[in-house]
Parts: structure tokens; C-alpha cells; sequence
């Protein structure tokens, strides 16, 4: 299973349209969403979704603090960061496990990180990516390293193996 931690404020309307794509373009997950003190019904909306597991807190954090919330939260082995303002398309979880094993045969992997596309073009931030989807499997000797990405997936032993996160809740 992968779990697929979710991070949102104030953008109600994006999230509600990641978890039906998720939902309709995925299996074999659980969603766990992080509510960084919504005041647009998100908390309310959330309440009602039996398939989503939900943590919320009564202070903003930094976003990375509430990426370790969720995965802290996460039971899969996988382990998939999504930003709310994204949609996810057919195959896009089976492309990231089917890359992960081939990498993993000859490598030590640690996180794998995927381009964003909008219309055909190479998105390397967030930002309203409505729309985006995941590139399918490259091929190994296409694959690139890279220091950054808005859509890490991991094992969820790799985070803890590099520390987890340390820091209680808030």
C-alpha cells in the first residue's frame, strides 16, 4: 500500500479535485491529509470523507513540518507527497512503483522525484498546477538526479531510516 500525504490551507475546491482523481486513477493507498488551519470549510468537508484520514492543528506550521506530520501518520510502505492543487492521471502510482523497482535492483534508493508537466511543458515548482500530470516511466539511463521535488515517493523505512522526524506535534 502507499500512502498518499497531502498537504492544504484555504484551497478547498483543489483539494476536493486531487482526491476525486486520486480516487478514480488509483489503487492499493490511503490518503492522509494535513490541514494547515483552514478557514474555508476544508476541516468541515474533510470530516465527511470515510477514505481520508486527517490531521489538523490549531497553529500554521512550515510545510515541510507538516509533510513529517503526515508521514509520521502514514501506514503504507510507500510513501507519496502530493500537492493540493495538483490532479493526478491513469498509472500515475503504478509508474512510480514500477520505477522504483527497476532503480532499486542496481541502487540504493532513497526517494524518487517525478517531472510536472502543464501542457507538454517541464513544471519545477508548485503553483496552482491544476491540470499537471506525472511523466510515464523513462527509461533507466533517462533517469536524472536531482536535490528538489514537489512530489517526493519513498519508503516510508527510508524516512525513518534518515531520521524520521524527531520534532513532537504541535
Amino acid at each position: 500500500m502507499t500512502s498518499i500525504v497531502i498537504c492544504t490551507k484555504n484551497r478547498l475546491e483543489y483539494l476536493k479535485a486531487l482526491v476525486e482523481s486520486i480516487r478514480r486513477y488509483t489503487q492499493d493507498y490511503e490518503m492522509v491529509v494535513v490541514d494547515d488551519v483552514s478557514t474555508d470549510g476544508t476541516g468541515t468537508w474533510l470530516d465527511t470523507q470515510k477514505d481520508i484520514r486527517h490531521i489538523s492543528y490549531t497553529k500554521s506550521i512550515p510545510v515541510a513540518e507538516a509533510w513529517n506530520l503526515g508521514v509520521k501518520e502514514a501506514k503504507g510502505k510507500f510513501v507519496c507527497i502530493l500537492n493540493d492543487d495538483m490532479e493526478v492521471t491513469p498509472n500515475w502510482l503504478e509508474n512510480l512503483h514500477q520505477c522504483y523497482s527497476l532503480l532499486s535492483q542496481t541502487h540504493k534508493v532513497g526517494c524518487l522525484a517525478t517531472h510536472l508537466l502543464k501542457d507538454g511543458q517541464v513544471l519545477s515548482r508548485g503553483g496552482k498546477l491544476v491540470g499537471t500530470y506525472l511523466v510515464p516511466v523513462p527509461p533507466t539511463n533517462d533517469i536524472q538526479e536531482v536535490d528538489y521535488s514537489n512530489t517526493p515517493f519513498f519508503t516510508k523505512s527510508a524516512w525513518m531510516e534518515v531520521g524520521g522526524d524527531p520534532r513532537p506535534d504541535p
